[in-house]
């Protein structure tokens, strides 16, 4: 749940969005109140994201398994 003066639609809905994530990773049955410190995990979020997608774009990433022996 997000509440308060938003300048944009887009705004409100990320903030909203933050909170559904908040609620979602406390458990079921839950609720949460946006706040701003939820930005705070978020950024790191975008930039891995980001860094991850370039990585796929770029071919930069390889697939390695081992075979247990068991």
């Amino acid at each position: 749940m997000a509440v308060g003066h938003y300048s944009t639609p887009d705004a409100l809905l990320r903030d909203a969005d933050l909170a559904l994530y908040a609620a979602k990773a406390a458990g079921k049955d839950r609720y949460a109140l946006f706040d701003a410190s939820m930005h705070e995990g978020n950024e790191g979020r975008q930039e891995l994201e980001a860094d991850m997608s370039e990585a796929v774009r770029g071919a930069q990433l390889s697939l390695l398994y081992s075979r247990s022996s068991t």
